[in-house]
Parts: structure tokens; C-alpha cells; sequence
């Protein structure tokens, strides 16, 4: 996947993949959505995310087996309009820091879509564009609802808390 690193959006939700996170995601510094939740992936969250992945809208880690602290690193991102990290097994504090991500603050412009756009040539004067709009699903107090043409509205910082 290294030559991929002019990716925008990653979304491998639910297909079953298991391990730990590959490392080379990490060259992925343009990304701006990674979804990746209902795997099985495991381990602990790589503190690379926050380190190498800065300019993150979306991060979904929802339903898979990592465990340990949530690395502080995740601060880092300081984009991140949705943190989804509901997990079974993470122990310890939520980082402090956690209070800083003011993109989950602010108003939004008029579009409240978040999703890419590009122009790209297939024969010599023949342009194509193309757009994809990134939808993602969120749960709130068990309802599971898909967020779409107002993603880019949406804020939301999310744990599971289990005994």
C-alpha cells in the first residue's frame, strides 16, 4: 500500500481484517478519512495516527480488539471532526489533550459535505471529474444512524464504557 500515499479517504470497514495496523499507513499523510471499524484488527492504537496522520477529518477504530491506553498522540490531530474509539478493551485515561480538538467546535461553512473532487484525463483532451462523498456511520444512545451530505456538520468524540 506505500504508493498509495496520495490517498485521501481509506474506508475497509467491515472486511473481516485482522493484525496489527500496517505500518505503512502511516506514509498516508495526505489522508483525511480512515475507517476502519468492524475488523478484527489488534494491538495496541499505533501512536504513529496521531504522529503521521495530522490531517485527519474522520477516524474510525469502532469494533475491533485493540487494547491499552489511548496514546496520547491522538492530540495531534488536529483536524479530527470525528474520533470514533469504541472499544472493548482500552484501559486507562482519556488524554487531556482531548479538550483541545476545537475542530469539533467550530461552525461550519455553508457545505456541509465532506468529500473530494478531481479532474483527471483518460485521452488526450478529454477530461473526466469526478467526485466522491464520504459517508460514515455513527452511534448514538444505540441508534446506529449514516451521516452523508452533513458530515461535515457532525462533531463527535466517542468511547464505549464497559465494566
Amino acid at each position: 500500500m506505500g504508493f498509495l500515499n496520495n490517498i485521501r479517504t481509506l474506508n475497509l470497514h467491515n472486511n473481516r481484517l485482522t493484525g496489527e495496523l500496517p505500518l505503512s499507513l502511516r506514509n498516508f499523510s495526505h489522508l483525511r478519512v480512515l475507517d476502519l471499524r468492524k475488523n478484527a484488527f489488534f494491538g495496541e492504537i499505533p501512536m504513529w495516527i496521531g504522529e503521521s496522520l495530522q490531517n485527519l477529518i474522520v477516524l474510525s477504530l469502532k469494533s475491533n480488539k485493540f487494547h491499552g491506553n489511548i496514546p496520547y498522540q491522538l492530540c495531534h490531530l488536529g483536524s479530527i471532526q470525528v474520533l470514533d474509539l469504541s472499544l472493548k478493551i482500552i484501559s486507562g485515561n482519556i488524554p487531556k489533550c482531548f479538550n483541545n480538538f476545537s475542530a469539533m467546535t467550530y461552525e461550519r461553512c455553508s457545505n456541509p459535505t465532506i468529500g473530494f473532487a478531481k479532474y483527471f484525463k483518460v485521452l488526450p483532451g478529454t477530461r473526466y471529474y469526478y467526485t466522491y462523498l464520504v459517508n460514515l456511520l455513527l452511534t448514538w444512545k444505540g441508534n446506529e444512524n449514516e451521516y452523508k451530505s452533513i458530515l461535515g456538520l457532525v462533531g463527535a468524540l466517542t468511547f464505549q464504557v464497559t465494566n
